[in-house]
C-alpha cells in the first residue's frame, strides 16, 4: 500500500505510459502491471487502466498492440472486482461496432476472471461479462466473423461452466424470446443447444439426461415456438430469393446480407443447424412430432425449395434419418403420403427417393388405408422409373426399388404393371415417333 501510494504521488505510471510512451517501455512493464493488477490500490488500478486504454485507442499501431497486451494481463490477472468492472464498462461503451480482435480477447478474459473471482456474487456482477458476450453475439453484422467467433465460443464455453440456475434461466428465456420475435434466431438456437453440452464431470451430454429449459418453458412450448420460427425463416428466405435481380446458382450459394459469421452461413447450413437442434430436443425429451407439426416442418421445406443450396433436400434428408433411427418411425405412413404428393421432378431426387423408400418399407400394408397409400406410392415409383432422361440416374434407382416391391408384395400390385407399361410405351412412342427406339429399350 505504501509503494502504491508512492507510485501515485510520483506519477510513475504517467511517466511510463504517457510522457515517455515507447513500445520498449511497454514491453518492459509487465511486472509493474502484474503488481498493480494483483495488489494495487483501486485508485492506482483505475489510473493504470485509464492510461493503457487511452494508448490502445490511439493512432500508433505498435503502441496500440503493446497496450492491448498489458490490458490483457489486467483482464486475466486482475484481483479486484472494481478493476474488472472498470475494464468491462469500457468494452461495453465501445458498442458491438467497436469490438475488434483485441477488445474481444479482453472481454473473454474479463468474463472468465469475473466468474472465477466473484464466486459469491451469485447472479449479479459475476455474470456481467457473460451478459455482454450474449448481447455481442446477438449483434449480427456489427463486427467481423473472427470477433463474432471469439465471443460465441467463449459464451458457449461459459454457459455450462459452473453457472447458477439464475443466469441459465435468464439467458435461456432471452433466447426463447428471440425465437418468438424472430430476432437473431440462429445464435439463440446455437446457445440453447450449447446449454446441453457435455458435462465434464459425467462425460456425456446433459441432453442425454433430458432436455433442460431451466424453467423458462416446457419442452412442448419450445418445440412449438421453434417450428413457428422455422416457418418464418423459410418464408423470409423465399422472399429474399424471389427479390434477387438475377438467378443464383449452386456455385454462388446465397447468404444473408448481414456481415456477421452467423449471417455468412449459407441457407443450407443454417437449415441443417436448426434441424440438428430439433434432433437434440426430440432425442433428449423422447418426444415425437405430431402429424400437424410434421406438416408444418414439411411445408417449411417446400417453401425453401426455391432457395439455392438445396435447402429442401436438407429437410428431406433429416426426415429420412429420423425415420431410420426410429425417432419418427410412427410417422412413416404420414411421411409416405407427403412424399408421394411431390411432383415428379421433386420426387425424382436422391434424397426424396430415399425417404420414399425408407417410409414405404416401414409401413405395414395390412391396413386398408395404408394399402391404398402404398398403391399410390407404387404408381409414383412407375412415374419416376419411366421418367425422361433428365432423371435417368434416379429413375434407375426407382426401377430397382420397384422390382423389389413387386417381388415381395401383393400380387394385386403386379396387376397394375402392364397398365403402367402400356401408358408409358404410348407416351414414349408418341415422343419418338417410332417403335423399337430408345423408349422401347428403356421399357
Amino acid at each position: 500500500e505504501e509503494l502504491c501510494g508512492w507510485m501515485g504521488e510520483e506519477r510513475v505510471l504517467e511517466e511510463m505510459f504517457e510522457r515517455n510512451s515507447h513500445v520498449e517501455v511497454f514491453r518492459s512493464a509487465e511486472g509493474v502491471v502484474r503488481f498493480i493488477s494483483g495488489s494495487g490500490t483501486p485508485p492506482l488500478q483505475k489510473r493504470l487502466v485509464d492510461l493503457l486504454w487511452t494508448v490502445s485507442t490511439g493512432a500508433h499501431p505498435s503502441l496500440q498492440s503493446a497496450a492491448h497486451a498489458l490490458l490483457l494481463i489486467i483482464a486475466r490477472e486482475g484481483r479486484g472486482p472494481h478493476v474488472l468492472d472498470d475494464l468491462l464498462g469500457r468494452i461495453e461503451a465501445l458498442g458491438p461496432a467497436g469490438l475488434c480482435k483485441e477488445t474481444a480477447g479482453h472481454l473473454m478474459q474479463v468474463s472468465v476472471s469475473m466468474m472465477n473471482l466473484l464466486e459469491s456474487a451469485k447472479d449479479g456482477a459475476r455474470f456481467d461479462g457473460m451478459r455482454l458476450l450474449f448481447r455481442s453475439v446477438l449483434a449480427e453484422g456489427a463486427f467481423s466473423a473472427e470477433v463474432h467467433d471469439v465471443c460465441q465460443t467463449t459464451l458457449h464455453m461459459l454457459v455450462h461452466w459452473d453457472c447458477s440456475s439464475g443466469i441459465q434461466h435468464e439467458l435461456f428465456a432471452a433466447c426463447l424470446s428471440n425465437l418468438k420475435t424472430h430476432t437473431s434466431p440462429l445464435p439463440s438456437i446455437l446457445l440453447m443447444d450449447a446449454f446441453q453440452m457435455q458435462n465434464p464431470v459425467v462425460g456425456k451430454r446433459k441432453s442425454e439426461e433430458g432436455f433442460e429449459t431451466f424453467g423458462a418453458c416446457t419442452v412442448e412450448h419450445l418445440l412449438a415456438v421453434f417450428l413457428e420460427d422455422t416457418d418464418h425463416f423459410a418464408r423470409s428466405r423465399r422472399s429474399d430469393t424471389e427479390q434477387l435481380p438475377t438467378p443464383r446458382t449452386l456455385s454462388t450459394p446465397r447468404t444473408s446480407s448481414s456481415s456477421s459469421s452467423i449471417a455468412r452461413i449459407d441457407d443450407a447450413t443454417a437449415t441443417r443447424r436448426r434441424l440438428e437442434f430439433l434432433s437434440t430436443v426430440l432425442r433428449a425429451s423422447n418426444l415425437v412430432l405430431t402429424p400437424a407439426q410434421t406438416d408444418q416442418l414439411w411445408a417449411a421445406g417446400e417453401t425453401l425449395a426455391v432457395a439455392p443450396c438445396q435447402c429442401d433436400q436438407v429437410v428431406v434428408q433429416w426426415f429420412r434419418t429420423q425415420v431410420q433411427v426410429g425417432r419418427l418411425l410412427p410417422l412413416a405412413p404420414h411421411l409416405l403420403s407427403l412424399v408421394a404428393k411431390l411432383d415428379t421432378a421433386a420426387l425424382a431426387t436422391d434424397e426424396a427417393l430415399q425417404l420414399f423408400r425408407v417410409c414405404f418399407s416401414a409401413t405395414d400394408n395390412s391396413d386398408a388405408w395404408l394399402d391404398g397409400q402404398r398403391r399410390h406410392g407404387v404408381a409414383r415409383l412407375w412415374e419416376v422409373s419411366l421418367s425422361a432422361d433428365p432423371y435417368a440416374g434416379v429413375s434407375t434407382s426407382a426401377g430397382e426399388f420397384l422390382r423389389e416391391v413387386l417381388s415381395r408384395d401383393h400380387e394385386s400390385f403386379l396387376e397394375t404393371c402392364l397398365g403402367h407399361l402400356q401408358a408409358a410405351a404410348a407416351a414414349l412412342r408418341a415422343e419418338t415417333g417410332e417403335s423399337g427406339g430408345v423408349g422401347d429399350r428403356r421399357l
